[in-house]
């Protein structure tokens, strides 16, 4: 071979020492657990793990040694909840030969309860049965804060949905078409949440005749200026009811200013304008009865 093919012909500097992968070193530092199983027959019996990466003594508190000496621990492990679950799924991958998919929780040595995503593909192993290789994600701290998530949002769900007021999110637009209307609407209103989704003008189509003018052009404004909408107005009801309300909103914006959203709260406030109306009447009679007075 000549040194041109050595790649050291003049002005070639000396060739790259060929590059290996320690693909040992690799899997056992990711920050996951890797398996090897046997599986002959079905995923419900002749189970033998073959390989478990060292990462499982961090995360569980178990030697992969514990694991290939005892074939069931990884089921006793799990919680009881998610055993079913597990199986349902290992028995499908068996029958259809499709990678296995599952999450589930599995009990440390010291007690604390993981969530783990476990992915595996199968490989044919002969003589019917099958060889599995998969990979386990710790997944505690992503499942803890969906919870914490998902409690937070009932915790607010519930305020939003048992207050005495009507709470609303409307898009940015004229007509505040709707996205959220909380349930109080069809109490106060006889019209539901749906009823407001499935139309985006009932607003429009409920202010009274004269206050939508005024109660438009405001929404006009609060929606190219971006300033806080208050206003006054009457509303007719389902069943023909006149409803004084006070509308309150804002615009709510993302983390780079971006308007998103308007989101309010409407508060029946007709037995204060009906006791305002009255005395105002009371008032006048008065001024009348007065005024008549005087001139006798």
């Amino acid at each position: 071979m000549s040194a041109t093919d050595h790649g050291t012909e003049q002005g070639a500097g000396p060739a790259e020492p060929e590059r290996t992968v320690d693909y040992r070193t690799l899997v056992e530092q990711i920050p996951a657990i890797t398996y090897t199983e046997i599986h002959d027959g079905t995923a419900a019996a002749g189970q033998r793990t073959t390989y478990v990466s060292p990462q499982v003594t961090r995360i569980l508190g178990y030697t992969p040694s514990e694991f290939l000496a005892d074939p069931q621990l990884w089921r006793k492990l799990r919680h009881p909840a998610d055993r079913a679950k597990v199986l349902a799924a290992e028995r499908t991958a068996e029958v259809t030969r499709q990678p296995f998919h599952a999450e589930y929780r599995m009990f440390a040595r010291d007690g604390r309860l993981l969530w783990f995503r476990d992915d595996a593909v199968i490989v044919e192993h002969g003589a019917g049965g099958t060889y599995w290789q998969g990979v386990m994600f710790d997944i505690t701290a992503e499942k803890l804060a969906e919870e914490q998530a998902a409690a937070a949002e009932r915790r607010y769900r519930s305020l939003v949905e048992t207050l005495p007021a009507v709470v609303y999110v409307d898009r940015l637009d004229e007509r505040a078409s709707n996205v959220y209307t909380s349930p109080y609407s069809e109490r106060l209103l006889g019209y539901s949440s749906e009823d407001w989704n499935a139309d985006p003008d009932l607003w429009v189509k409920i202010l009274h005749p004269d206050d939508r003018d005024r109660a438009m052009a405001a929404q006009i404004e609060h929606v190219e200026t971006g300033e806080p909408y208050d206003q006054v107005y009457r509303l007719v009801a389902r069943d023909g009811r006149i409803v004084w309300v006070r509308d309150m909103a804002v615009v709510v914006h993302d983390d780079d200013g971006t308007p998103l959203y308007s989101q309010g709260f409407l508060l029946d406030i007709t037995a204060q304008k009906e006791a305002e109306l009255a005395l105002q009447e009371a008032l006048e009679r008065e001024r009348m009865r007065a005024g008549r007075a005087s001139l006798a």
